[in-house]
């Protein structure tokens, strides 16, 4: 039983161990195997090639008037010239029209100017205000007069109102008196009560009645006239002061677009000032053309190699007048993405037409040929004839020294995102495994080999630099290291 108990253990692990070996190399045939290393610290090189050939050392470059056209070219190409000597000839006629546009353009300026400063000053006119402060003024004294009108007329009726009421009093009194003295006079027996009353009605019924009462009922009708005026004139100027308070907003308005008007005014006049002295230095230079008579003449002696223009074509600005030296130089054409890595200064080396040893040349200037190619210019010594072809090779080293340098290979974008994969260590099933783990960086600068970046990566991480099969993040992978 025992035994039987031992065989079975014995085959689980040896099915185990097989199961491990069959998956350890399922493992190896699905798993990339990859190359990684870490960052290091250096210089990026920058390197490239080209051609070129010997020219003509210490050319002088005389720029042909822009916008002029071309009559005659008195001088062939290479011919040995003196510095005053006639080379091209511009046509007279076309100058003299020139001129005569400029001139009316110059006038239409000044034109310009004048209306701009016009416009500046702008118009004249009432202020908003001057109409509706009339109008509170005129509302306000009308409501002052209603008021002391009102105040008038409510002390005249308090007047009357008082001495209608004083005579009543006194009339009262006379009227008692005199019922009194008639009821003394009556027999008792005869109704002596009731000849008071009748007396005491007849004494009141005069003094109430009549004039007096017409006359109240009148002063009542003008007070209750003068309170309405006084509420009117209230409104009126309740009415003005609001009309007062819109035409100030109004007023504000209106000083805030005329001075905005008049900014306006003298930008565009300051516009137009800057146009007017550009064109008057435009007819300045035509004139000194005209005084020339049209004569354009070298500015240094040498061999004439090129006039960069043709009779009867109208000139660009970029038109040169090239006089050669018994000189001789290197100019070499830049490719084009790497106008911007050479400086001045620079050393290359050059291989001429037929010959096996290179010549170090140092980069003096840079410039742009017949052609419009980007070039470079730099002195040969042993005295190589003009025309003479050469190959140049051009290696650099960055002036900084970059903390974090990877392979070009270890960068990938995505989504305008630029990463590295490195290989990390991640507990799986089968035990530990190696994982590719995207970082995102930052290119500093690149050659042609490798690339500066900013990384928040140890010097000990392991960068993906190559692999055997395509990865991406996540997956499993094998050291090559």
């Amino acid at each position: 039983m025992k035994e039987k108990i031992l065989k079975s253990i014995l085959s689980f692990f040896v099915i185990m161990f097989c199961c491990t070996l069959t998956a350890r190399g399922a493992e190896s045939m699905t798993v990339a195997k990859v190359t990684t290393e870490g960052t290091k610290r250096g210089k990026l090189t920058q390197s490239f090639s080209g051609s070129g050939e010997i020219v003509a050392g210490d050319r002088t470059f005389q720029s042909l008037p822009e916008g002029q056209k071309v009559a005659r070219i008195l001088v062939s190409a290479g011919t040995k010239i003196k510095k005053g000597q006639p080379v091209v000839q511009l046509d007279l006629t076309y100058l003299e029209q020139q001129m005569t546009r400029k001139n009316r353009e110059i006038e239409k300026m000044k034109l310009t100017l004048l209306q701009q400063e016009l416009e500046g000053k702008g118009s004249a006119r009432v202020s908003a205000t001057e109409q509706a402060e009339m109008t509170l003024a005129e509302a306000e004294g009308n409501l002052e007069t209603a008021e002391q009108n009102y105040a008038q007329m409510e002390a005249d009726y308090q007047a009357a109102l008082e001495q209608n009421e004083n005579q009543v009093q006194e009339e009262r009194a006379e009227g008692d008196n005199a019922v009194k003295e008639d009821a003394a006079k009556q027999p008792v027996a005869g109704g002596a009560a009731e000849a008071l009353t009748d007396l005491e009605g007849n004494v009141s019924g005069q003094t109430a009645g009549g004039d007096t009462t017409e006359y109240l009922t009148q002063l009542k009708e003008n007070l209750d006239g003068a309170a309405a005026e006084v509420d009117a004139a209230k409104k009126a100027y309740e009415q003005a002061q609001q009309a007062y308070g819109l035409a100030q907003q109004e007023e504000a308005a209106q000083q805030e677009n005329e001075a905005a008007n008049r900014k306006r005014a003298e930008l565009s006049g300051a516009a137009v000032q800057l146009d007017m002295e550009a064109l008057q230095e435009e007819f300045a230079r035509l004139e000194q053309i005209q005084k020339a008579k049209g004569i354009v003449t070298a500015q240094s002696e040498g061999v004439l190699e090129a006039v960069g223009a043709q009779e009867g074509a109208l000139t660009t600005g970029s038109e040169q007048i090239i006089l050669e030296t018994e000189s001789t130089e290197a100019c070499g054409i830049l490719p084009q993405e790497q106008t911007a890595v050479a400086e001045a200064g620079d050393e290359l080396q050059i291989r001429l037409l037929g010959e096996t040893h290179s010549l170090p040349v140092n980069i003096e200037r840079f410039g742009k040929d017949q052609d419009g190619n980007s070039v470079w210019y730099g002195k040969v010594e042993g005295g190589y004839r003009a025309g003479t072809t050469f190959s140049y090779e051009y290696s650099e080293s960055s002036k900084q020294d970059y903390d974090n340098l990877i392979p070009l290979s270890a960068l990938h974008e995505e989504q305008g995102m630029t990463y590295v994969l490195t290989a990390e260590v991640r507990a799986g099933i089968l035990g530990e495994n190696y994982v590719a783990v995207k970082v995102p960086v930052t290119v500093l600068e690149k050659d042609d080999e490798n690339a500066a970046i900013q990384t928040s990566l140890s010097k000990e991480a392991q960068i993906i630099t190559q692999s055997g099969k395509y990865v991406k993040e996540g997956d499993r992978v094998r050291l090559n290291n």
